[in-house]
């Protein structure tokens, strides 16, 4: 199932000229624009997570399943709702320790190198200020899943869940303080420090060296503040790491002194541009590019001008992308998960 089609792509580039709001027009095509959909053979339009590696590309698709593309063949392999992986709706992937992981809400799903689907439930942790004794974890909805600064990190949400961090052969719980982690929707390493956000208190950053955290939110103490406290996405570019908000994009530097400054993009900053302020996920080109996901389409930020994506078939008619779940990177080359199918801009 393989499609490649050229596609007209347009930017609306914005420039304040005297004070004056002065809208071009540039227009330019990728080198090409690949689009898998349910029409290409895919059981659902829709990715919620896309994990990228070595050799194949992951697409999460909830309830509907998964799906593969092999980078080599560009063929696509479904994994749909009679499957194994299926089994609990796919919200993330993960590849490390030989085998392929699957996040779902109804446990951990592995596939090894065979093929033999395996569920997690739930697992053994060491108890809290008990050495030498364990307690078991739930992964009951363990629906994000990272592979990471060498482990395996599964977020379990709810009120019985946690973060844990499997090492390839035991597992372990992080926690803030006495904090459980039950809601973790990104997770960065950036050098020593290892970023984690929150679906509503804001982003932790542990030092990996020193122990030490850092938490930047609307109300931390000592540290630039951030305007709003969800976040969905973060990646790394340069010195910063930029995030997807509920409230615009948030770029936050932490110099090697540890001192945050914050510089926030809301979509008044777009100057329209940004069509809602909800992001929900955000990637880069390794020529510095970034994409912005939001709930009302795609847009960009290159050499400080924001811009809206629109991608049109051959015959100039444009897709109705008015929503993006997810977002990844492969060198140049930008995946989108879109309401109108999972997109591979090269």
């Amino acid at each position: 199932m393989k499609i490649k089609k050229m596609f007209f792509v347009k930017l609306y580039l914005v420039a304040i000229i005297s004070s004056l709001l002065v809208v071009a027009f540039a227009s330019f095509s990728f080198a090409s624009v690949e689009v898998f959909n349910k029409k290409s053979g895919l059981v659902s339009d829709l990715a919620y997570n896309i994990y990228i590696g070595e050799d194949t590309v992951w697409f999460a698709s909830g309830r509907f399943g998964a799906a593969v593309y092999d980078k080599g063949s560009g063929q696509v392999t479904v994994y749909g709702k009679g499957s194994k992986i299926a089994a609990g709706a796919v919200g993330s992937v993960a590849v490390g320790f030989g085998k392929t992981w699957f996040g779902t809400e109804q446990g951990l799903n592995v596939m090894d190198e065979d093929g033999e689907v395996t569920t997690i439930l739930e697992i053994e942790i060491p108890k809290l200020g008990k050495a030498g004794q364990m307690r078991k974890a739930m992964l009951y909805k363990a629906k994000n899943i990272w592979f990471a600064d060498g482990a395996l990190w599964v977020c379990s949400l709810g009120v019985n869940g946690g973060l844990y961090r499997y090492d390839g052969d035991k597992w372990e719980e992080r926690r803030f303080g006495r904090s459980v982690f039950n809601y973790v929707s990104d997770l960065l390493v950036v050098g020593d420090d290892i970023w984690f956000t929150t679906g509503g208190f804001g982003v932790y950053i542990y030092n990996k060296v020193s122990g030490k955290w850092t938490v930047i939110n609307t109300s931390s103490k000592n540290t630039a503040l951030l305007v709003n406290d969800t976040i969905a996405s973060l990646i790394a570019v340069g010195d910063d790491v930029w995030a997807a908000t509920g409230d615009g994009v948030s770029k936050i530097n932490k110099s090697e002194s540890g001192k945050i400054t914050v510089t926030h993009y809301s979509a008044d900053d777009t100057k329209g541009i940004m069509l809602s302020p909800i992001t929900t996920s955000i990637a880069a080109t390794q020529e510095g590019d970034i994409y912005v996901g939001t709930v009302k389409g795609l847009i960009m930020l290159s050499d400080g001008t924001w811009s809206k994506v629109e991608i049109s078939d051959e015959s100039g008619k444009p897709y109705d992308i008015h929503r993006v779940f997810s977002l990844n990177s492969d060198g140049d080359t930008i995946w989108v998960g879109s309401n109108m199918g999972i997109i591979k801009l090269n």
